[in-house]
């Protein structure tokens, strides 16, 4: 949870526990929490020109600036017959599954074991780490997936804060302790797709052949980077498709922003790098008159 500062609407800042659902919003309701207005960084553009920084030991917004290479680009696109250049931007998109997500927990003190259902796509994943934040043996942790309604990505997080803090209350209180997200809270607080924002630079000869593609694109990583750099590297990975581009160079620079955390969703990065190679065979399609 966020202790001194905030950086994305959603972002949970406290945890009530009580008898039933009812009584724990009415008594949410009455915590109160003085927030000092700052700067938001809202877009990955925004986030570039580092005027304001999401976390202040961050320099630039930026949590990695990677570059990769294959073949003379450079040299590639100034021999190229032809030569065009795009700026394709991809927005945020958020899953919205049948069922919001869950998290149950029962700690048996007397077996000194923990048992949790949680509406996860990786339970395996939960167990493990539930394990190693608690000091307990894997095999003294049970996590259960049930049938979900739906996951998408959204459910993938590692973790979400209520899959840690409802297991740490059954464990305090030492009895069974239940979440269940409602629709307002997913919609607000639920990790996004990853936007980005694609500069390509390309070459072709008079037979539309790529020739060479010089990529340099932004990815909007939100608050924090639970998942590391694995979106935009995956993006990379994609950009050539199933296509033979004998000089490829791809930049990308994952930013902070204070927007909600992003995670893997369906095809993870892949879709990003598909939309952007079939631009650029369409642009030289139109080019070209083909």
């Amino acid at each position: 949870m966020a202790s001194s500062i905030v950086r994305y609407a959603g972002e949970a800042v406290a945890f009530v526990v009580a008898e039933s659902r009812y009584l724990a919003e009415d008594a949410a309701d009455l915590v109160e929490v003085e927030y000092e207005p700052l700067p938001a960084v809202v877009t990955p553009e925004r986030s570039a020109k580092a005027e304001n920084l999401v976390h202040a030991d961050v320099p630039a917004n930026s949590a990695a600036d990677v570059t990769q290479a294959v073949g003379d680009v450079d040299s590639a696109l100034a021999r190229a017959s032809h030569r065009l250049r795009r700026r394709l931007r991809l927005e945020r998109s958020a899953a919205q599954p049948l069922e919001a997500r869950a998290v149950w927990a029962r700690w048996d003190a007397v077996e000194g074991r923990l048992t949790v259902y949680d509406s996860t796509q990786s339970p395996t994943s939960i167990r493990g780490g539930l394990a190693v934040l608690f000091g307990l043996p894997e095999t003294s942790v049970e996590v259960i997936a049930p049938d979900v309604g739906g996951g998408f990505g959204p459910k993938i997080m590692l973790f979400n804060p209520d899959e840690l803090l409802v297991p740490y209350a059954a464990m305090k209180l030492g009895r069974p302790v239940k979440w269940t997200e409602d629709r307002r809270e997913h919609f607000t607080a639920v990790t996004h797709e990853r936007a980005q924002v694609h500069e390509v630079d390309f070459g072709f000869d008079d037979g539309g052949k790529l020739l060479a593609l010089d990529v340099d694109f932004i990815h909007d990583a939100g608050a924090y980077t639970p998942y590391g750099l694995i979106l935009p590297i995956i993006t990379a990975a994609q950009l050539p498709g199933p296509y033979r581009v004998p000089n490829y160079r791809v930049r990308f620079r994952d930013l902070y922003t204070n927007c909600t955390p992003t995670s893997p969703y369906r095809g993870a990065g892949r879709p990003h790098g598909c939309f952007v190679i079939e631009r650029v065979m369409d642009a030289i399609a139109a080019e070209l008159g083909l």
